[in-house]
């Protein structure tokens, strides 16, 4: 304020002073001083003029057009848009102004790393229903339990793009039994037929009824003798195959990719599947049971 007051104040002095002097002037002055008096007095008030109209254009104007192109700015979705206050002298003014924007931008920030957060969750759901949808249709399109399993591994191991997958089940005599594969070599089937449960992380995962993530296998490799398929880049997830509060045995993921691990519902994912497997094959048990009992009966 003090840079637009004092050269107006000075202004106005100097306008005053010549007045004044011009109405007092005698009659016998010389006219040569009395016009270079003039001169100097006008030139003084016309310095003291353009430095008040440039105290207000830098003051005043330059801010404001300033101001209105970053309002407009920040109204067309630029929040990134900040004022420039080098060439001004409102510094306190501008600052706010840019702390506000800072403010801004960053709501901004938030408010669209949330939407995303929203948008994937949403997107991994629907991902979700359409891969347990897919399960639920090649179970239930199923005639047999050969039939059933087959069906299941090879959609399980499409959707979740697994190297290998397999489904044991925990027999009455304390071993996990190997029912069906996809993608494991012959041997190794062949070693794991018939694993006791108190000796793998698939008997752990029936005992305790909770999913199991293993990136090290190297202890599964050495206690069936085989390190061709349990090398360092596979990992396991073994899901428990829950029907009526009853852990009926497992399902095995065989990895490459952690890719499915940074999804925030994978285990909700595993566990449906997992139930809706066991559900399956406790209705596969019963329709067989019905139907030995039925030939039965028949003889």
């Amino acid at each position: 304020r003090q840079r637009l007051v004092y050269p107006l104040v000075g202004f106005i002095f100097v306008y005053v002073c010549l007045i004044t002097f011009n109405a007092s002037i005698p009659a016998n002055v010389d006219r040569t001083m009395l016009l270079l008096i003039n001169l100097a007095l006008g030139l003084l008030g016309g310095g003291l003029f353009m430095w008040a109209a440039k105290n207000t254009l830098d003051d005043y104007i330059r801010p404001i057009i300033h101001i209105r192109s970053w309002a407009d700015r920040m109204h067309h979705g630029e929040v990134s848009a900040r004022i420039n206050h080098q060439d001004t002298q409102n510094t306190a003014l501008i600052q706010n102004l840019n702390y506000l924007g800072d403010t801004v931008e960053n709501l901004s920030l938030d408010i669209s790393n949330h939407m995303r957060e929203q948008n994937e969750c949403i997107e991994q759901k629907n991902q979700a229903l359409e891969i347990i949808y897919d399960v639920a249709a090649s179970i239930n399109d199923a005639r047999d339990l050969e039939e059933l399993l087959t069906r299941f591994l090879h959609t399980l191991k499409d959707v979740v793009n697994a190297k290998a997958v397999a489904v044991r089940l925990r027999t009455p005599d304390g071993y996990m039994k190997l029912l069906a594969s996809i993608g494991m070599d012959d041997d190794i089937v062949a070693k794991e037929r018939m694993l006791p449960v108190n000796q793998c992380t698939c008997g752990i995962v029936c005992e305790n009824g909770q999913i199991m993530y293993k990136t090290e296998l190297l202890s599964c490799a050495k206690h069936i003798g085989v390190n061709a398929f349990y090398d360092k880049k596979t990992y396991l997830i073994a899901v428990p195959l829950q029907y009526r509060n009853k852990i009926l045995g497992v399902y095995n993921l065989f990895m490459d990719s952690k890719t499915i691990l940074e999804r925030t519902d994978i285990d909700g994912l595993l566990t449906n599947i997992g139930r809706h497997l066991g559900m399956a094959i406790d209705k596969a048990r019963v329709d067989n049971e019905a139907y030995r009992l039925s030939i039965m009966e028949e003889r």
